[in-house]
Formats: C-alpha cells, structure tokens, sequence
C-alpha cells in the first residue's frame, strides 16, 4: 500500500517517516548520504509503548527448521536436505524442482559441468550453504545435492541432468534468484555411450519448449592439479560448445576445486587445449578457486572443547572455511554482472540440428535395410 511521506534530514542520514501511525512491525529504511550516493542501507524499528519487535528468525535458521536431517549422520555436524518441489517438465532423462515461493527478483542461471571426481557436488552444496547464510558456528549444514550412500569416486553419483531452481527469499546472501543446471559427472566406468547421452539430455533441455531459456554462466569444475586435460574433459568443452556454439564462450567460468594458495596447474593446461574461454589480464581462463574440505567439518559448535592437535585441526577448518565464503562471494558477485545469453535461436539451430540428425538417422537405416535386401 502506498502511502504519503516526509523527508527528514539529519546529519546526513535520510528517513522516511509515514504519517500513518505504523504497526509494531513496520520499519523504515534509512541510507546515509554523502554527496547524494547511497552507501549500504541500516534498518529502524518503529517503537510502541517502549517496546521494539523482536529480531526475526535468521534464514538459515528457518530453513534447517522446514528441511529434512540426512540420516545416518556421516560427518561431525547434522546436515539437512533443504525442501524442493519437483515440477513437471517435457524432457526425458531431466528433473525439475524448486525451493521457495516463486519470486519476482532477477534470475541467474548457472550450467555446472565437470568430470567424474571432480568435487561438482560438494560444491554446489557449498553454493546452497553460501546463500542461505550458513555461517561457520552453526551446529548444521545444508544439502542440495544428496550424494547418496555410495563411496566410489568411479561413477557419477549424479544420474539425471536437473534443474534446481532457488526463489529468493529475504536473507539470501545472493540479490537474486539462481538456476542451477546439475549435470552428472562425465567420464565414469559407463564409458562413452553414458557421456554422449548426457549431452543428449543437455540438447533436449536447451531446445525443448519448458526447458532451459537462458544462461548466464557455464561453469566447468576441474580438479587444481591436472597438468593437462584429461580426453574426457576436453569431451566435455568440445560437447558444450556444440551445443551452445561460440557466443557462449564467453559465459565460460572455470571453478577450480582442491585449491590452495598456489596458481593451479589446471588454468595452464586449459590454455594448452585451446579452450575458447574468456581471459584474464595475465592470460590466463576466468576462474574462480574453491576448497571445500572444511564444508562439513566439527567446528565445536556441539562438542567440547577439545586439546592441542584437535584445536589446531579446528583453527585450519575456520581458515578454509572462509577461503570457501570469499571464494562464493567473488563468484557470485561476478555472476551479477555477467550478459545473460538467450538461448532462443540457439533453440532454433538445437532443433533443426536434432531433425536433420533424425533424418540422417533415419536415412541410414534405409540404406542397411536396402544393402540387406540386396544381399538375400
């Protein structure tokens, strides 16, 4: 509802004070001002009888109370699964679902590829955890991606392409909504059959009416070490950008996992295999470095305290932790400034590509039926 206002101003701040008497709950925001640029906003509480509202429930807070604890517990610290809603959609081999309230804030939209192995999942997780403002004393921690029980780094513990489409709510670390496009890890013991069909599955999703309309970033997950790339991830570079063609180029970020202090070795092997992604200004692919070893680790939140050698676990635990929330922030706030890429004529080629390979298809089948023919 809106309603008529005064400005008042008074030692550079400004505020905005209803006429209306507000209820307890209503508040205003005030930004200070120097030379009219607005710095971060601080919000004030209308008082009533003496009395201010009392301070609302963090996010993260709300969010572990609404989600599902993971059972049998497999690290030091509870972790729950944050509630989705699965949702229709028309591509075979793809899921969709959603967390929250459709909300009416920007989208970004991330496509996260990477080799069997590589830390995609704990990753993405380490994103969701990020968002919802988990911060480090917390006695819990979020999953998007279940894992599941299987210990093999050998298959992909990802089996279906999924969307997961997070509404924003207030309290979100990030100011918009975000997609995340889940592929599952190229290059397991399934062989090249399994990894032609995941990109199978990504063309269907970006061309399909009800799929994918947009991207912002396509983030290839690699391993720091690799001194060179392995085929199956020059597979997966080669394989997207068929898909995508070279306009996305542009949009390709490299996450780098299992990083430390060190330039990693994997940004010069990129640039060995001519790789078509943006650069630095030292030459090198636009990346963004993550180690998420501490993601799920004890930080005493629910234990006692313990001595020397635990203590000083405890203490890289923290550092690497907040290695991991500067890591999320760069990326994200590069994220938000990103040229978002319609994929609608890319839909267009998508779809005449797939019905000129039908009839190839279709084409090749007709000449074996008539070679066998001939042959009887």
């Amino acid at each position: 509802m809106s309603i008529t206002s005064t400005i008042l101003k008074s030692h550079h701040f400004l505020c905005r004070v209803p006429e209306e008497p507000p209820e307890i709950s209503d508040r205003v925001t005030t930004r200070m001002e120097e030379n009219f640029v607005s710095s971060p906003e601080c919000r004030l509480y209308f008082a009533q009888h003496g009395k201010t509202p009392e301070r609302s429930q963090r996010l993260a807070d709300a969010v572990r109370d609404e989600s599902k604890l993971l059972k049998p517990q497999s690290g030091p610290l509870p972790v729950y699964k944050i509630p989705l809603k699965e949702e229709d959609i028309t591509v075979n081999g793809c899921k969709r679902f959603h967390f929250g309230k459709e909300s009416h804030e920007r989208n970004r939209t991330i496509m996260v590829l990477g080799a069997t192995g590589a830390g995609k999942s704990t990753l993405i997780n380490g994103m969701i955890n990020y968002v919802l403002g988990v911060e480090w004393n917390d006695p819990y921690r979020f999953k998007l991606v279940d894992e599941g029980q299987s210990t093999s780094q050998a298959h992909s513990q990802t089996t279906e392409v999924t969307v997961y489409k997070l509404n924003r709510r207030d309290g979100f670390n990030i100011p918009n909504s975000l997609t995340i496009v889940d592929t599952p890890g190229f290059g397991d013991t399934r062989g090249i059959e399994k990894d032609k069909l995941i990109v199978e599955q990504l063309r269907k999703l970006f061309s399909a009416e009800g799929g994918v309309s947009e991207i912002d970033a396509v983030c290839f997950v690699a391993q720091a070490s690799l001194a060179r790339l392995t085929p199956t991830q020059k597979y997966v570079f080669d394989s997207v950008l068929s898909i995508f063609g070279k306009d996305v180029a542009e949009n390709i970020r490299v996450l780098v996992t299992f990083a430390d202090g060190q330039r990693p070795p994997v940004l010069e092997a990129i640039n060995e295999a001519d790789v078509p992604c943006p650069k630095n200004k030292e030459g090198l692919p636009v990346h963004f470095k993550f180690n998420n070893s501490a993601l799920f680790a004890q930080n005493k939140s629910s234990a006692a305290e313990s001595v020397s050698e635990e203590d000083d676990e405890g203490d890289f635990d923290k550092m690497f932790w907040n290695m991991g929330i500067r890591s999320m922030r760069k990326f994200f706030t590069a994220l938000n400034v990103i040229t978002t890429k319609s994929l609608t004529m890319t839909k267009d080629v998508l779809r005449d590509k797939t019905a000129s390979e039908s009839s190839s298809e279709l084409c090749r089948k007709q000449v074996k039926v008539v070679k066998h023919s001939w042959r009887s």
